[in-house]
């Protein structure tokens, strides 16, 4: 019997948990018991581990159990433990022309704030791409995992942070996006992924995918320049001619 307890008890380390003993049964022949007890704080994740496991392809959970033993420590498992790629879900990213980019800029857990967006990211990212659609993923915002899960099977890309939602991208299939820190390699390890820095980075490599480098293009041939853009030169633009007057009758 194989026995496995998460360390940690938020929700990408219940995704990545779950996974792992999902691949575990496979390569070991075994049946796995999941503790619905987090080694850490013993905090009931029950309902959570089973809706992961109801969203997970079927072909890869059927020898994982949930039990409602409490696990030694030495049992633990944590998400940098995690080194295989995710098991995929039942509903599965497929190309299209959805025009659909979503994203996570940060989450209810501030430990760890160096990881997080700026929410001007998206906002010039929507500038840059005004055909497209944008929806910020959070527990709180979409009504069931299933529906996350919806999402990001129509979406282009997701673009966001080492969070929960990351891991279900991995599982889904998009391609994702995930702002760099130091230790994203770590909790990202063998993942497909790119990293980028700032917002600027960003968009220099979302340009290189063929299914937006054209949307991209195209507008910046139309981008203004932000004293163009600016409130100060459009009233400037609105006042110009009546200044221009004014000089011409004042001249003798």
């Amino acid at each position: 019997m194989i026995r496995v307890a998460p360390y940690w008890n938020g929700f990408g380390d219940l995704w990545a948990i779950t996974s792992h003993c999902c691949l575990l049964s496979q390569r070991e022949g075994q049946t796995v018991y999941l503790s619905k007890w987090s080694t850490k704080s013993m905090l009931d994740r029950e309902e959570e581990i089973r809706d992961i496991l109801r969203n997970l392809d079927d072909s890869y959970t059927q020898n994982v159990v949930v039990t409602t033993e409490r696990f030694a420590t030495r049992s633990r498992f944590s998400v940098r433990d995690h080194d295989d790629p995710y098991v995929p879900t039942k509903v599965k990213w497929a190309r299209n022309d959805s025009r659909i980019i979503s994203y996570q800029l940060d989450t209810s857990t501030q430990h760890r704030p160096h990881r997080f967006c700026d929410p001007l990211l998206i906002e010039d990212l929507s500038d840059q791409l005004p055909d497209y659609g944008f929806i910020e993923l959070r527990k709180e915002h979409q009504g069931s995992m299933s529906e996350v899960i919806e999402i990001l099977s129509r979406s282009e890309v997701f673009v966001g942070i080492d969070s929960g939602m990351s891991h279900v991208a991995h599982s889904v299939g998009v391609p994702v996006f995930l702002k760099y820190y130091a230790e994203l390699g770590l909790c990202h390890p063998n993942k497909e992924y790119v990293a980028f820095r700032d917002g600027e980075d960003l968009k220099r490599k979302l340009s290189e995918l063929p299914s937006l480098s054209r949307a991209m293009r195209a507008k910046a041939g139309k981008k203004l320049t932000t004293w163009q853009r600016s409130s100060m030169a459009r009233l400037f633009r609105r006042m110009r001619p009546r200044f221009a007057r004014s000089v011409r009758l004042s001249k003798p």
